[in-house]
């Protein structure tokens, strides 16, 4: 018998995967460039992992497209806010 998935435990995980995704990529290439401390974004990206080791655990194989849907997503909104400051 397999544990329900609770919808709105699933939207807040992909959420904060695509938030510390994001942020990770900030500190990559945003205005933070070159001031980021490595220890920071690797913090991050070991978030956005832990988020999608629980979503994994919820939806097994079925959470892998949820999981680059929210990567990408960060990407994007770090690229768009980038894009708005220049």
């Amino acid at each position: 018998m397999s544990t329900p998935v609770n919808p709105s435990e699933v939207a807040r995980l992909r959420e904060q995967i695509e938030r510390e995704y994001a942020a990770a990529w900030a500190g990559l290439s945003g205005l933070a460039m070159g001031t980021a401390r490595h220890d920071f974004i690797a913090a991050r990206m070991a978030n956005a992992q832990q988020y999608g080791e629980q979503l994994i655990a919820q939806l097994g194989k079925e959470a892998m497209p949820l999981i680059v849907a929210a990567m990408e997503a960060g990407s994007r909104q770090c690229q768009r806010e980038r894009a708005e400051q220049e």
